[in-house]
This record gives C-alpha cells, sequence and structure tokens, in this order.
C-alpha cells in the first residue's frame, strides 16, 4: 500500500480544514503565521492560569489571605485573555487549540507538580513565568506587525500591559523590609540643657519596639516627672538669650 506524499497529506488537512476557514483579506501565509504564533500565546496562557490557579489553591502560610486572594484576581485576568485570543486567530483565518493534549504539547511555560511549595518561591515563579509571557508577546507582536494586523497587535499591546502588571504586582510581594527607621519630627524645637539631662536619666526606662519596619521608641516617666513635651513648648516660647 502506498503511503501519501507530505505533500497529500497537506493537501488533505487543507481540504478537511477548508470548511472553517473564514474570509479574511489576509494571504494564506499570514494567517499561518498568527495562528501558529497567537496558538503558542493560547497555550501558555493556558498553562500559567492552571499553575495561578494550583498556587492560589495550595497557598498556606501568615499571609494566606493576600496571596491567595492576589493569585485569584491573577487567574481571572488570565482566564479573560483565552477566548480574545482564539476568536482572533479563528478571524484571521486559522484554527485554535482543540483539547488538553494540544495545549501539553505546544505550551512553553512548565507545569509545576510538586506537593509542597513554599509561598514565596510560589509568587517568584509566577513572576518569571509572566516576564517570559510579556517577552514571547512581543515576539508575536513583531510577526502581526510585520503582516499588518493591526487588530491583534492592539489586543497584545493591551496583554503586555496586563501582564507587566501582574510582575509587579508579584516582585513587590516578595520583596524584602527595608531596614527599621527611627521616627523623628520634622518639626525642629529647642531643648536647653536640663531637657536634655532629663531625657538622658530616663533612658533606663526606656522600650524599643520595631512594627512594620518602624522603629518606636516608649518612654516610662516617674509619676511627678516634669513632661519633655511641656519643656519644648517652654522653649518654643521662650527666645534664646543672644
Amino acid at each position: 500500500m502506498k503511503h501519501p506524499t507530505p505533500d497529500q497529506q497537506s493537501n488533505a488537512l487543507r481540504r478537511r480544514e477548508s470548511p472553517l476557514i473564514g474570509p479574511t483579506d489576509l494571504d494564506r501565509q499570514a494567517s499561518q503565521d498568527i495562528a501558529g504564533g497567537m496558538n503558542g500565546i493560547l497555550a501558555d496562557v493556558f498553562a500559567l492560569y492552571m499553575k495561578t490557579k494550583n498556587f492560589h489553591w495550595h497557598m498556606s502560610g501568615p499571609h494566606f489571605r493576600d496571596y491567595h486572594l492576589l493569585l485569584d484576581e491573577q487567574a481571572t485576568q488570565l482566564y479573560a485573555m483565552t477566548d480574545p485570543i482564539a476568536e482572533r486567530i479563528r478571524k484571521t483565518g486559522g484554527t485554535t487549540l482543540r483539547s488538553i493534549g494540544h495545549i501539553s504539547r505546544i505550551q512553553r511555560i512548565k507545569d509545576n507538580d510538586a506537593v509542597y511549595v513554599d509561598p514565596l518561591d510560589m509568587l517568584a515563579e509566577l513572576r518569571e513565568d509572566n516576564v517570559t509571557l510579556a517577552a514571547r508577546l512581543r515576539e508575536v507582536h513583531g510577526v502581526v506587525d510585520e503582516h499588518r494586523d493591526i487588530a491583534t497587535a492592539s489586543l497584545i499591546e493591551t496583554w503586555i500591559d496586563e501582564t507587566e502588571k501582574r510582575t509587579w504586582f508579584l516582585f513587590e510581594s516578595t520583596r524584602t523590609g527595608d531596614p527599621p527607621n527611627l521616627v523623628v519630627s520634622s518639626k525642629e524645637s529647642v531643648v536647653d540643657e536640663s531637657d536634655f539631662l532629663q531625657a538622658a536619666a530616663l533612658m533606663s526606662n526606656t522600650n524599643m519596639t520595631s512594627i512594620k519596619g518602624v522603629m518606636l521608641i516608649s518612654v516610662n516617666v516617674p509619676l511627678g516627672a516634669p513632661s519633655l513635651r511641656t519643656s519644648a513648648a517652654r522653649s518654643e516660647r521662650e527666645p534664646n538669650p543672644k
């Protein structure tokens, strides 16, 4: 039995797909180029959506609520991309993904099936995946620009902006806090020598704590001790002798 040649296979595939090829002013090569690029993007978006939901479902730790909600918002945004991508492929005369198996064959975003992933590692991995997605969106933007597919280019520009925003939020969520800062008054006041000596005497009763990266100083003032605030206010009212 003779096997069909590559040209015969290609012609047979074209005949099977011909009822699905819609009218477009783009030539056949342009439709194929756009469909090839956009189907790769669609597979990556589905893969990233699934990973984001996976991490959303399996989030843990003290920041559970914030991270859980953040990833749910990002997954919703990713899923909202899928239908416009697929429909854009169909509008330009191509055909799109048909199954989970089809997605797995062409996706470039890697799955993560680990039983446990540290929360910060989850966010870092998603951040890098979104950086990768943005780069690939730019690549496909170049392809559609070459074929003067303005509508697809416009959608891709919006998706790049959304992807960069997701990357930004994930980056900021994984940053460590700045070193504690001592909070001081921006208003200068004149403190005389007696006030300075009084403050020094009270330092032994001083408690220092840090809340959200800000150093707080509390002083246990003995009963009946004069107020430093009162002394400072008096100094502001009374001009310094020259």
